[in-house]
């Protein structure tokens, strides 16, 4: 048989064909795929880009905390809907200001309380990662009820970061029908919803 296979090469060598041998597909394990490694502040990259992706034309885009991560990306992504980017510095309003137009709405909050365009839409995507970090609990209970997925950021709660403890995420977390945690990278972040669950891969599943 190697015999024969040599002999067909050969064969088809010269006639001007090349046979390359195609490996068999190799399963990168989840673990490996932490190691990678992404930098903190944008562990919510992949999970976000695939929440608003899964949403295309069902609805406008609310981000609540601006950044170098998600503002640009989003920026992007929604560039044939509504995106309403808000942040209570001004210093990162300005730094996206660029970004202003009618389809990319920017609002500096002086005060979450009173950001009535929260509960003004029915958002596809809502993503909360503002500061002080201890409002988005009260930020992710006004929007039960007004976004398909909410896409909360920082929500580790292994000793070293116990966020989702000392801000009390899982008291709120557990109103949510569906609960899904991205755990790839550090600090994890959580998808909620109570219209349709959020499905990872068994890689993207990681524990």
């Amino acid at each position: 048989m190697r015999f024969l296979r040599r002999a067909l090469r050969r064969a088809l060598a010269r006639a001007g064909y090349r046979v390359a041998r195609i490996p068999a597909q190799q399963i990168v394990p989840p673990g490996a795929l932490a190691a990678q490694g992404i930098e903190a502040a944008g562990s919510h990259f992949p999970v976000l880009a695939a929440a608003v992706a899964r949403t295309a034309g069902q609805g406008p885009v609310l981000e609540l905390g601006m950044g170098d991560y998600s503002t640009p990306m989003l920026h992007l992504l929604c560039h044939d809907r509504l995106l309403v980017s808000a942040d209570n510095s001004a210093r990162w309003v300005a730094r996206y200001e660029a970004f202003r137009s009618p389809r990319h709405e920017l609002h500096f909050v002086d005060d979450w309380d009173r950001f009535v365009l929260l509960e003004a839409r029915h958002w596809a995507v809502a993503f909360v990662d503002c500061s002080p970090v201890i409002r988005r609990v009260e930020l992710v209970e006004r929007l039960q009820g007004h976004a398909r997925f909410i896409v909360v950021h920082d929500t580790e709660t292994e000793p070293d970061q116990v966020a989702a403890t000392v801000y009390a995420f899982e008291g709120v977390f557990a109103r949510f029908r569906f609960r899904t945690d991205y755990r790839v990278f550090k600090p994890f972040t959580t998808i909620l919803s109570d219209e349709s669950p959020f499905e990872l891969t068994a890689a993207e599943a990681v524990r």
